[in-house]
């Protein structure tokens, strides 16, 4: 009996042994994948803003390519921007899953906790590609985790302490949604407090007003570090009307987590329905948080129409999966738990073909292959090379690493300065003139602050002819040079991608250059150009 007795622990010891190690093994195999991946456009562009040299700058519009990004991750950033690609996206990442873990592991208490953050990537794996991404998707994630995690462990009966404010403030400060998700736990904190109590002290009122005058201000500093960047690209920051806004704010979702994503985030909801009163506090943020969200995007005041514009999600539907594990186990071995529990371990299960795939495919998650664009310059003579789209933004940034990439002669280079393009440029009027007229009046200012910002333009018209033209203006003429292209592809299909690549190849017919594909990639390639002397 004793031997018997003693023997379950050891048993059961050595099960959670061997799943933990079983996840974290393929945990660390996608990881590994993920931190190799070359850097694309939107982290170029950002990352030559890094390091930031002043306390002001923290919290101001990036100087460069109109990029924006909360103080917080900006001041991260600052701090690894000095490391190579590969290490900096590895030490976000486990700043990341490391906060994950810590908040499952306070929140829920259990060995699993943990283990269920690094298997979430495994059936999800946009929480992995956005914690690993150089931009501040990944720590907006984990803000929301700790606001998540705040609101389910908060007793209601309990009065509202200096702490929960603290933690409220912290959790705001990793993101930009963050504001909306910290105001509305709050809120409905506060409601729950008042039914559970029938009062809120004055001192809670107090703390209340704190956290408010905080939020204020740094709403303010959001909008006013976002400024730039959502006036320049109206494509993917403007109004497109309430029914658009909220099918947008939802096929986004939808793309975060994918169709068996959305099941399990949908089977944990239901069990939170049934589980007990922390259950349904996590449901209530959750269902909430949709709700408001939706209402704000149909309205236009929360512009997200890409996975990546609501990342954060996958903060709170970690917390549903911890939270349904956490209601099977304790329900017990009855048939209905341990049928609820095969349809869950069935759809993560149905995950495993896509996670095996990215294991064997060493571009899964590239987005432009730049990396194999770089590579090719360092090892190319001296040479003319035109820079084509987001060439620009990889030779400034790859620079620092890849110096031999500096000895070629670049050409068309723009001015990357931020700065608001004037109204006029995007006005209907403007854009309703013939296109040379329009290409003509872009280029011109090329050089001038905000030349590579007034580009947005090509981007409205569907044509980005003039920008190749100006670039082809600078070629040496009768002899060969190359052009290097990052963020297009030369058998396109997306519809932006081709006008993106048409409006070099038109471009190029309209001089009667000949051009030969030395480099093609997953969104990039490298063309060798011959044009005629005359």
């Amino acid at each position: 009996m004793t031997s018997t007795a003693t023997g379950r622990p050891a048993a059961a010891l050595v099960v959670r042994g061997v799943i933990s190690l079983a996840v974290a093994l393929i945990f660390a195999i996608l990881l590994w994948r993920a931190v190799q991946r070359p850097l694309w456009i939107d982290e170029l562009m950002a990352m030559i803003n890094y390091p930031i040299g002043s306390l002001s700058g923290l919290f101001a519009p990036l100087p460069y390519y109109s990029q924006a990004a909360p103080p917080l991750f900006n001041l991260i950033c600052s701090a690894i921007a000095a490391l190579a690609p590969a290490m900096a996206r590895l030490v976000l990442a486990v700043a990341i899953f490391g906060g994950l873990a810590a908040l499952a592991w306070v929140a829920f208490r259990r060995w699993w906790a943990p283990v269920v953050v690094i298997a979430y990537p495994i059936a999800i794996p946009s929480l992995l590609a956005y914690a690993t991404e150089l931009k501040y998707y990944g720590t907006e994630t984990l803000g929301i985790a700790a606001i998540t995690a705040w609101f389910v462990m908060r007793d209601p009966a309990k009065p509202l302490r200096w702490r929960d404010v603290v933690v409220l403030i912290v959790g705001m400060a990793c993101g930009i949604s963050t504001v909306i998700l910290s105001a509305l736990a709050l809120g409905l904190a506060g409601l729950l407090s008042l039914r559970e109590r029938r009062r809120i002290g004055l001192s809670e009122l107090a703390m209340a007003v704190v956290f408010g005058a905080v939020l204020i201000g740094y709403y303010l500093a959001i909008r006013f570090g976002t400024s730039i960047q959502i006036h320049n690209y109206p494509g993917s920051y403007g109004g497109k009307g309430a029914v658009a806004g909220a099918r947008g704010f939802l096929h986004a979702i939808d793309g975060l987590l994918t169709s068996r994503g959305t099941l399990l985030a949908l089977a944990a909801a239901v069990i939170a329905w049934f589980g007990d009163a922390r259950s349904r506090r996590l449901l209530l943020l959750a269902a909430c948080a949709l709700v408001v969200l939706l209402g704000l995007a149909a309205t236009n005041l929360y512009p997200a129409s890409e996975p990546r514009h609501v990342a954060w999600i996958n903060g709170i539907v970690l917390f549903l999966v911890l939270n349904a594990v956490a209601t099977l186990i304790a329900r017990g071995q009855t048939p209905a738990t341990l049928g609820v529990a095969a349809l869950m371990a069935l759809i993560a299960a149905s995950t495993l073909p896509s996670a095996i795939q990215r294991i064997r495919d060493p571009d899964a998650g590239t987005r432009a292959a730049s990396d194999r664009v770089i590579a090719w310059l360092a090892t190319q003579p001296p040479s003319p090379v035109g820079m084509w789209l987001g060439t620009q933004a990889a030779v400034q940034y790859y620079r620092g690493f890849v110096p031999t990439i500096g000895r070629h002669r670049y050409f068309g280079a723009v001015d990357q300065s931020s700065v608001l393009v004037p109204d006029t440029l995007m006005a209907k009027s403007f854009l309703a003139q013939p296109y040379d007229v329009i290409a003509n009046t872009i280029e011109a200012r090329r050089t001038r602050p905000g030349g590579y910002a007034n580009r947005v333009v090509y981007r409205l018209v569907g044509d980005y002819r003039g920008a190749a033209r100006s670039m082809l203006s600078e070629a040496p003429r009768g002899r060969p040079f190359y052009i290097a292209t990052i963020h297009a592809d030369l058998e396109a299909k997306d519809p932006r991608n081709l006008r993106r690549r048409d409006g070099l190849l038109n471009a190029l017919a309209e001089r009667h250059c000949r051009y030969d594909p030395v480099l093609t990639a997953r969104s990039a390639f490298v063309l060798r150009v011959s044009c005629p002397a005359a």
